[in-house]
């Protein structure tokens, strides 16, 4: 993933990681902000919750491996619709 021109490293994503465990303003502050994607439509924040409510390390891991196949599933939806274009031209 890349923000503002610079690639997000693993230390990155563990000290986000940890933020939202440690922080309870923060967690807070993810949550509202997914809820408020949740109300416009965006169905990948309900996932987020799910995730962020798991009530013990499985249910969180597999809410983890169901965002992934959404994401992993939605790239190659996409990469078949630009396959799909070139097979045409």
């Amino acid at each position: 993933m890349v923000r503002m021109g610079l690639p997000i490293d693993a230390e990155e994503r563990s000290f986000v990681a940890k933020l939202l465990e440690d922080n309870e303003d923060f967690r807070e502050y993810v949550i509202q902000a997914m809820e408020l994607q949740m109300l416009r439509g965006d169905e990948n924040s309900k996932h987020f919750i799910e995730t962020l409510m798991a009530e013990d390390e499985h249910e969180f891991i597999l809410s983890l491996c169901h965002i992934g196949f959404i994401v992993y599933t939605d790239y190659l939806i996409t990469t078949k619709a630009n396959y799909n274009k070139q097979k045409l031209h």
